[in-house]
């Protein structure tokens, strides 16, 4: 829209800023809706409904949290909302109760037979790619990601950072980091 409008000469080109960008991401007609959408507010309707009802001006996340902390307590009330539905979501958004602490990372080192049905086994030493599947199992590939061969863990590959290298006997010895 901005490039179009410069290329158009029309007369409000410059002062277009990031609305154009915000309404097409989040399909709402404001920025203070759509920055409501971005920090997680999953109603479009109740978005452009409070930005309007308490006539939002704010166009950046600095003034979004100016708003949120002028206007916490009416937010926080249910009376304030009119629908129940409408402050449920908002209470999950001013206060996530599903975001879990983070989780300390494990370390472990593995040495997995591999059948390398795919392709010959890069020589031993060589660094290898894997990549988990479902379940315990995981494709090991070449470093170009060509599949080489299958191989079964003693534990759940997915969500883990895991590295390989060939053993001199054609396993793959696996570093694991994960939770």
């Amino acid at each position: 829209m901005r490039v179009q409008a410069i290329s158009t000469a029309h007369s409000q080109a410059e002062g277009l800023g990031d609305g154009p960008a915000y309404a097409l991401t989040y399909g709402v007609p404001s920025i203070p809706a759509s920055l409501l959408c971005q920090i997680g507010f999953p109603s479009r309707v109740g978005a452009v409904w409070v930005s309007r009802e308490l006539n939002a001006s704010f166009t950046d996340m600095n003034g979004l949290r100016d708003w949120l902390r002028q206007h916490n307590a009416l937010l926080s009330d249910l009376d304030f909302w009119g629908s129940d539905d409408l402050y449920k979501l908002w209470t999950q958004v001013s206060s996530p109760t599903n975001v879990e602490p983070p989780r300390r990372w494990n370390h472990a080192n593995y040495t997995v037979p591999v059948d390398w049905k795919f392709g010959k086994p890069p020589a031993a030493n060589n660094q290898v790619r894997i990549v988990a599947g479902n379940d315990r199992s995981g494709t090991i590939c070449g470093t170009d990601l060509t599949p080489l061969g299958l191989a079964t863990f003693a534990f759940n590959p997915q969500g883990a950072s895991l590295d390989g290298r060939v053993t001199a006997d054609y396993k793959v010895r696996v570093s694991y980091f994960g939770s």
